[in-house]
């Protein structure tokens, strides 16, 4: 595979919001080393570049990053990439079972994804006791070069689905690496029979005329 890109969402996007603005989400591209990445989110709930000043403690996200009202979001790459991770992060102390699933789609053999993950929260014990944290987070990781993406899907699981109550209402999205897939190499097609005997009656073709022409 090719050489790794991790976004900060610190990064410039473009268009380029007005200075000391934190631009809505939907409709932004950021390019970050050959890739660009364009970011989908049509409720237009979630920010880009958001500080928060609330996540010192966590692990996997980081001021700035995407955050906002918990909704559905897409990030599309300009190239497949064999290899996807991020941290997510949403606003409960508790760990949460599954706080959105993943769909992974390959743009080049269907629009619809061949896979869906699902992401949860971890225990978080490495803190010091008695340190609070406001969010649940884990990190996302998906490998497969054989099997490369070209767009994620992200959509929260804000309800808990056994009493149907909410458990979440934000969400936070951050440190997404993604390492590009190889090209496949050109291969060149084996000689069958067919192509060996016309190859060899052309050869034989070609040194009669040679003889011909130092004949005459």
């Amino acid at each position: 595979m090719g050489q790794s890109v991790i976004l900060h969402m610190n990064e410039d996007p473009t268009p380029l919001p007005p200075p000391n603005t934190t631009p809505l989400l939907d409709g932004l591209t950021v390019g970050k080393g050959g890739i660009l990445f364009t970011f989908s989110n049509p409720s237009g709930t979630l920010s880009y570049g958001f500080v928060l000043n609330t996540i010192q403690l966590e692990q996997y996200v980081k001021d700035p990053a995407i955050f906002g009202n918990q909704s559905s979001f897409s990030v599309a790459f300009s190239v497949p990439v064999g290899s996807v991770q991020f941290g997510l992060a949403v606003n409960n102390r508790s760990p949460i079972g599954t706080m959105a699933s993943v769909g992974l789609v390959n743009s080049k053999t269907s629009p619809l994804p061949f896979a869906t993950l699902t992401i949860g929260s971890s225990d978080r014990a490495f803190l010091p006791a008695g340190v609070g944290h406001p969010f649940a987070e884990d990190l996302f990781t998906y490998n497969d070069p054989l099997h490369p993406v070209t767009q994620i899907t992200i959509t929260p699981t804000p309800t808990d689905p056994n009493t149907g109550l909410p458990v979440f209402t934000t969400v936070t999205f951050d440190e997404l690496v993604v390492t590009p897939a190889a090209t496949p190499a050109a291969t060149v097609p084996a000689a069958t029979p067919l192509t060996l005997v016309l190859t060899a009656i052309g050869l034989a073709g070609l040194t009669m005329l040679l003889l011909r022409k130092q004949a005459a």
